[in-house]
């Protein structure tokens, strides 16, 4: 087997110093344009064929061999990544785009310090170029090495502001992260609003909203944080955080009615939560609502992972005697 990998692997260098057929590079050029078109539409394993059948056409070609490793990623096929990449690097050295994808594909599979010679390379190359700065600042994040990583993001959105919008969120949440300590949050939340206005990653637009909600929360501008978790909500339908979080909001604002409404909806979606049975509980009994106070205190002090558990168990014990001896005094 390695004979023949051997084999086709030279065959391929042959027909790479032997050049293009006469003519292969119009096809070529052609095969690629409805390969990028096919790309731009999300048909991937469509593209993938026209790249192919663009470099069969002209093996040379490496704006094809490129696009076809830029799908194959698209597709999770990590061994044609290397190959298309590598292959590039062979004839064409300073291509830009192969090193970093090259750089990129070995962040993917933790080989460090090969991914760091290529962007090396294409640093050599063009020193101002924001994708080989983006490409270090994920190799250091990914390493935790949170001060070179901030650096490489930052020389990133200086060169180009728009096209890497995942460099601003990465700097918000490496300032939410210092600022747990220094209590000033400004610098997050400029990252991470710069991060609204460029992103689209769903996760991300989620996470950077309650970020950001967190924010407003610690500055006591609850209405500002209700805004933020009202996007998340938008985002994400299901989960249960933003609607608790809206709640304490509310709860802090004494607006009670609006929050047993998103209380309710927390139960809608984490039907066990322990704090916001708890929560709903005690603004029932002060309501003298008392048999709804009792289901939620006894649902409270189910949750294992509520901290208040006990409280809520003992405040269900003693509704519970009091409304039996309410109902003896009635009775008697």
């Amino acid at each position: 087997m390695k004979s023949v990998t051997v084999t086709l692997f030279a065959l391929l260098i042959a027909s790479i110093a032997a050049g293009p057929a006469l003519g292969a590079s119009d096809k070529a050029v052609a095969l690629n344009n409805e390969g990028k078109e096919l790309f731009s539409q999300a048909r991937y394993s469509e593209a993938l064929q026209k790249f192919v059948d663009a470099i069969d056409a002209d093996s040379v070609y490496s704006e094809a061999r490129v696009n076809a490793a830029r799908v194959a990623e698209k597709l999770e096929d990590w061994a044609n990544v290397k190959f298309q990449y590598l292959t590039v690097l062979t004839y064409d050295k300073d291509n830009i785009d192969a090193l970093v994808g090259a750089g990129n594909y070995f962040v993917r599979v933790e080989n460090y310090d090969e991914a760091k010679g290529y962007f090396d390379r294409a640093l050599k190359i063009d020193q101002g170029n924001a994708t080989v700065h983006f490409g270090l600042g994920t190799m250091y994040h990914k390493m935790k090495n949170t001060k070179k990583a901030r650096l490489e993001y930052k020389k990133t959105i200086a060169l180009d502001p728009e096209n890497f919008p995942l460099a601003y969120y990465r700097l918000g949440r490496y300032e939410f992260e210092t600022a747990a300590k220094t209590k000033d949050f400004s610098k997050a939340a400029d990252y991470l609003s710069s991060y609204l206005e460029r992103g689209k990653d769903g996760d991300i637009l989620y996470s950077t909203n309650m970020d950001l909600a967190t924010i407003q929360i610690r500055k006591k501008a609850y209405a500002k944080a209700i805004d933020y978790y009202a996007a998340a909500k938008l985002i994400k339908p299901s989960e249960w955080k933003p609607y608790f979080y809206t709640a304490e909001a509310l709860r802090a604002q004494k607006k009670m009615k609006q929050a047993e409404k998103e209380y309710l909806a927390t139960l809608e979606r984490k039907p066990g939560h322990g704090e916001s049975h708890y929560r709903l509980a005690v603004m029932y009994q002060q309501n003298f609502e008392d048999d709804k106070a009792l289901e939620h205190y006894k649902a409270a002090a189910k949750d294992r992972s509520f901290k208040n558990r006990k409280a809520a168990s003992n405040a269900a014990a003693a509704l519970e005697d009091y409304l039996k001896k309410v109902k003896e005094a009635e009775a008697g």
